[in-house]
Formats: C-alpha cells, structure tokens, sequence
C-alpha cells in the first residue's frame, strides 16, 4: 500500500467524550507543511475567498443556463462535482509531492490541503456550517404548516427511520459479500438512513415549491439526526465499550429530548433580547449568534443534546413567535445577511465534501480494495436497495399521512396526488454531509479495523457512504424537479383558483364602490378636478387586477403633460 493510501491519523481513540468527539482546530494535524513550520495558518484563507469566487460564478452561470436555456441544474450538485474536480488535483500533487514539502509557490494546494483535513475531524465541518443553514430553514418556515405536519415528520424521522435502520442492516448482510456481523449492519444503516438536512434544504430552495411537501420533507430531514446519532452511538459501544451500553443509550434519549428543550432555552433569551432593541444590526448579529451559541452549548459542553434538534426548535420558535419583536428595517437586515451567509456556508460546505470524497473516499483507497470496481458496482446496488427500502417505509407512514397529514387527507387530495407526493417524499431523501461526517467519524478510528469481523468496515463504509451520496444528489436532486412537473404538483388547484377568483372579485367590487363614494363626496373639495379615469387605470394595475391587463392606459391628461414639460 502506498504512501497516499495510507488512513488519516485517528482521532477520538485515546481522548474525548465518545465516539463523535472534536480533537481541535483547522488544519490541526494533517498540514502539508512540516509540524516545525507552524506559521502558514493564514494560508487557510485563501481557498476559502477562492470558493467564494467560485461559487459566485457557478450561481451567476445557473442563472443564466436557466434564463437562456430553460435549463435548471441545482446548485448544490455542482459545487459537489467541482469539489470532487478540487479534490482530485490536491491527489494528483500529493503524488507529485511525495514528501508532503509544497514549496512556497504551492499556495493554492497548502490551502486547501488545511481545508480537506477537516476530513480528520469531521464534526468541525458540522459545527462551522450547519447552525445557519438548519436555523434560517426553520426561521423561514411556516409554522402553520410545519405544526400540521410536525407529527408525520416525527413518525418518518423516529419509528420509520429505526425500521429502515434493521430493513438496510438485513439487506447488506444479503447483498454485500463482507461478512459483516449485525452490530457493524445497523451502523451502517444507521448511517445511510440518515437524510441530510443540508443537501434537502439546498435542494428545496432551489426547487422554491410546494410548501407542504418541502416542510414535510424538511422536518423529517432535521428530526432524524437524532435518531441516526443514536444507533451510531449505540453500535459503537456495543463494539467497543458494551459495559457502558446503556449509558449510551441514556445518551441518546438525552439527545433526542434534550435538544428541544435547550432550543426553547435559546428562543426565551433571544426574544428577551429583541424584544429590548430595534436597532438591525444589533437584531441581525443575536440571531445568528444565537444559532452558533446554542449548535456550542449542545454538541461541545457537557450538555451534550443534539445541536441540529436545538436550533431547528429554537428556529421555527422564532418563525412563529418571535417575528413580532424584529422591526420592518431589521426584518430586511436579517433577511439579507442570512441570505448570504447560507449561500457561503452552502458554497463551501459542498465543494469540500466533493474534494474530502474525491480524495479520501475513492482515490486513496484505491490500494485499499482488492477488487475497487466490483466495489463500484456495489454501490448501485445500495443505492437501489436503499430507494426501495424508503419507498417501504414511507408507504407504511403514509397510512398515517394520509389520515392526518396537511393537504393530503382524502378531502383535499385525490389519491392519485397522494401516491405522487409520497414518491416525491421517497426519491427527495437525499444524503449528504450528516451522513458523510459520521461515516468519516468511523474511517479514522483505527478501533474498527481491530475490532470487526470484516479489517476493511471503516473504509468500506466510507466508501459506499460516499458513493450514495453523489448519486442521490447526482440523480434524485437532479431529476426531483422534473418529476415534480411531470406530476403538475406545483399546478394550482380548482380550490385554489377559486378561492383567487373570489378575493379578486372583493377587490374590485370594493375598489370600484371606495373610490365611487369619494367621487362624490364633499370633503375633499381638492379631488373636484381630478381625472378619475386616471386614478382608476393607475390604481387598478396596482392591485394586480385583470382590468388593468384589459385596459391600456390612455394618453396623459394635457394639464398633467403641460406640468412636466414646464418642469423640463
């Protein structure tokens, strides 16, 4: 085995508080400089303001692709494969670099090698770029709709999930040829049945439809990180440490209850807090300190709760409650920074998971594998087992949806409607960093490769983890929109225009017998010489009326005409 193939440092092994502890900052211990010459920390920087650019320029092209073209690619998807393009070229210079000494003009790489060793410490990539992307969905959630679905999202993220978890743990046993014992299944499963809230949220911004459908989807993305940090938590000390498998158990009723709990904590202060001062910028910075504060105080104290459950509740809190106390000035102050603090953090948090799978899950394990392209197409086959195995479990949750779900009872969705979304629901799980974090979590513990039935678990759950991934993103995120048009789910319905007719037909009875009744009123001697013609084209076409389309405005009145040239 090759120098480049050798497995990261582990991390966790010797230290920390259970399997998913942090072992320190960015670039700490996997620098592509020596250890003496500590003093290119700033060189961190560059590959960061150098995605910004790129990311700048992918949007602008989509853009474009899209207004030009009608052609409509997600952007989380490129960034993905520009990252795997990245991570391949960091490869390619590790190979020509064997002595791992860039010299001074290697800027580029020796920055962004200190980004991809975060793949050594994978819970860091959460704690940088998750708390504004999970606290800005909630905040920008509708809370009617999310309460109506919340229990539904609980069912697929709680019950559902666990049965996928044991239906994918029995499945790999039948299908994969490694002899792998149940424990090392259901973390697997664990692990692979986890949808992430971040490619979902990046996707169904995008996508920018069907409201339901996207909470639903959301919330069972968010609530399932619990119950997926359980299962992994639980193997790893069957594994390891079963005398403590019930405190890891109590761990994990820990996490799932007590990140709601703190949210809650975090919403009270921060209503407090704005509450007491109108000025934007003060209002902006709490918000987002807040997320980042609670996202700490849940995953790196002794708290130790989930940090996604935390600032998912502390947001859709602020999405119901606390929008009283922002002011209209801030409302667009926060508006617009979260606006670009989500394309940033999105913009880098896939560009390194493309170049960290690139890099750490295909091509250094090239040596690692007797047979990588049999390995390869066994990753279609998880892919296939996995769809099938969601499709399963969302039918099962869906007697349950469709008795109880919003806009999908049998009153207000035909059934036809009801088995289109439930697909949209099944091929909208996509996987992506939660996902890819804990399976790096596995790769660098050197324990498994000790440990389990089958030496290479830790890098074969990398491997398919990462495979499952770029093809959900490459081909569910992708193909989601069309099937969404296919389906006509984003085509108002006979209800809908209906209930549009009747409120536009209220405007215009109550516009026309509004402006009537100060036509020929007294009060206002001034609005004796007015053009109401005038007025009412002009004030029409500002309500969004079909009159206005109908009727083309006429010329200027002379008076007003005379005034403006007078004025010139």
């Amino acid at each position: 085995m090759g120098d480049e193939a050798q497995p990261p440092p582990p991390v966790g092994d010797g230290g920390g508080d259970g399997p998913l502890a942090t072992s320190g900052a960015l670039g700490n211990g996997a620098m592509l400089e020596d250890e003496g010459s500590d003093n290119q920390q700033h060189m961190a920087m560059l590959w960061m303001f150098v995605a910004f650019l790129m990311g700048a320029a992918i949007k602008h092209a989509l853009f474009n692709l899209n207004k030009y073209h009608k052609v409509k690619v997600p952007y989380s998807v490129i960034l993905l494969l520009i990252g795997g393009g990245l991570g391949y070229l960091e490869w390619s210079y590790r190979l020509v670099k064997k002595d791992n000494k860039p010299s001074a003009d290697d800027m580029y790489y020796m920055s962004q090698g200190r980004w991809t060793a975060l793949a050594t410490e994978p819970s860091l990539l959460l704690f940088m770029f998750l708390p504004p992307l999970i606290y800005e969905s909630a905040m920008s959630c509708n809370y009617f709709i999310f309460s109506s679905h919340a229990l539904g999202a609980m069912l697929l993220a709680g019950p559902g999930m666990l049965l996928q978890v044991f239906l994918i743990a029995g499945a790999v046993q039948v299908v994969l040829p490694y002899k792998w014992g149940l424990t090392e299944s259901v973390m697997f499963g664990g692990i692979l049945s986890a949808t992430d809230p971040v490619a979902v949220i990046a996707l169904l911004k995008d996508l920018g439809a069907m409201p339901d459908l996207t909470v639903l989807i959301e919330g069972e993305s968010i609530l399932n990180d619990g119950t997926s940090i359980v299962v992994y938590e639980l193997c790893y000390a069957v594994m390891f440490e079963p005398d403590k498998a019930s405190t890891y158990f109590g761990r994990g009723v820990q996490l799932v209850l007590g990140g709601p709990v703190l949210g809650l904590l975090f919403f009270g202060a921060s209503y407090f807090w704005l509450s007491r001062t109108k000025d934007p910028q003060e209002q902006t910075i709490i918000t987002v300190s807040a997320a980042y504060v609670c996202y700490f105080v849940a995953e790196a104290t002794p708290v130790r709760v989930s940090g996604v459950l935390a600032v998912f509740v502390q947001g859709i809190l602020m999405s119901g409650f606390g929008r009283s106390v922002i002011n209209s000035e801030a409302e667009h102050t926060i508006h617009a920074f979260w606006g670009m603090l989500i394309q940033l953090s999105e913009t880098l948090i896939f560009l390194l998971a493309g170049a960290i799978i690139m890099n750490r899950a295909f091509l250094m394990k090239q040596e690692t594998f007797n047979t990588l392209y049999t390995d390869f197409g066994y990753i279609f086959l998880v892919y296939f087992v996995l769809l099938i195995i969601r499709g399963l479990v969302v039918a099962v949750c869906g007697i349950y949806l469709r008795r109880n779900g919003h806009a999908l009872d049998p009153a207000s969705c035909s059934l036809d409607k009801f088995a289109q979304k439930m697909f949209i629901v099944v091929w909208g799980g996509l996987r992506g960093a939660v996902g890819l974090d804990l399976a790096l979590s596995v790769n660098v513990d050197q324990r498994y490769r000790a440990y389990t039935a089958d030496p290479l678990f830790a890098d074969r759950c990398l491997f398919f983890c990462a495979g499952v991934i770029v093809l959900t993103l490459c081909i569910n995120a992708t193909t989601l929109e069309i099937f969404v048009d296919f389906f006509g789910l984003t085509k108002t319905s006979e209800a809908e225009q209906a209930v549009y007719k009747g409120a536009v037909k209220y405007l215009e009875e109550t516009y026309h017998d509004y402006l009537d009744e100060i036509q020929r009123s007294h009060v206002h001697p001034e609005f004796i010489s007015a053009r109401w013609e005038w007025v009412r084209k002009l004030t029409v076409s500002d309500l969004g009326i079909e009159l206005a389309k109908e009727t083309p405005l006429s010329p200027q009145p002379e008076p007003i005409r005379r005034a403006e040239d007078m004025a010139g």
